[in-house]
């Protein structure tokens, strides 16, 4: 999976791609779950999104979902169904 994160003010934007390593080529209609790590407590639900026929996938979340305590950045990673 390739990614790419744009932050404009509060809010961030997650794009990326799901290939498939065999034939090269994107893998339609995956779910992506995207979370921040914490050190303590649960992990973060951000965002999901659903990827196109060439596999990519956009979503976006703010600053809200998760700077409870003392985060000040997102520590991502995903999950892919």
């Amino acid at each position: 999976m390739n990614n790419a994160v744009t932050i404009s003010g509060t809010k961030y934007i997650v794009q990326g791609s799901v290939i498939d390593a065999t034939s090269k080529k994107g893998i339609l209609d995956l779910h992506v779950l995207v979370y921040d790590k914490d050190k303590i407590g649960r992990d973060d639900f951000l965002a999901f999104g659903v990827t196109d026929l060439e596999g990519k996938f956009v979503v976006s979340f703010d600053t809200s979902k998760f700077s409870f305590f003392i985060d000040r950045k997102p520590d991502l990673y995903f999950i892919v169904k």
